[in-house]
């Protein structure tokens, strides 16, 4: 079977049991066989991911409430995103810490999303997330991580994904480059 018939497999069976955002993320980290504990700096990064994934799914389930949750880009959406994520990560030779920021990349890169007809002016979608996620505990991570998590949701503007693959393509050894193609 190929790896994008698993992949597709996987996210089928994710609907059909009906798998919450929660499920979906604590698949994803099976999948990409991460280690529960760590050090201090692994740790952060988890509850970091644990808390924002626990606000996606609070404000998710009230929009969803009074029907003013996003019909693409919603928990459904995060869901499938998290567990391709995992699906990628877990053949790469990626540390645990990288794997998991990674994953919180893939779980806020739509975060706060209005959906199509209810953006912003001012604002593309991708800056929305960034402005709302400094009033969140994201901003507890190192500097380094929010710029790069930052970096990664501008790289999924629709005007930035040919870039974000040409880059990739022309320097495939820079790890930076492929982990943004990858999100």
């Amino acid at each position: 079977m190929s790896s994008l018939s698993v992949l597709c497999s996987l996210l089928e069976a994710r609907h059909k049991q009906e798998l919450s955002l929660s499920e979906s993320f604590s698949q994803a980290h099976e999948l990409a066989r991460l280690p529960n504990d760590g050090d201090a700096a692994y740790l952060l990064l988890r509850k970091v991911s644990q808390d924002l994934l626990m606000q996606i799914e609070s404000e998710g389930s009230q929009r969803a409430q009074s029907n003013a949750e996003p019909a693409y880009h919603s928990r459904q959406h995060i869901a499938d995103a998290v567990i391709s994520m995992g699906y990628f990560l877990q053949g790469l030779e990626f540390s645990a810490y990288e794997k998991q920021l990674l994953l919180l990349a893939m779980l806020v890169h739509d975060f706060g999303h209005r959906g199509i007809a209810n953006r912003l002016a001012e604002l593309t979608h991708e800056e929305e997330s960034i402005e709302l996620l400094k009033a969140t505990s994201f901003m507890s991570l190192p500097a380094e991580d929010i710029v790069f998590v930052q970096q990664c949701i501008l790289g999924t503007q629709s005007s930035n994904v040919s870039s974000i693959t040409q880059e990739h393509l022309q320097n495939p050894l820079d790890p930076f480059a492929f982990k943004r193609a990858l999100v």
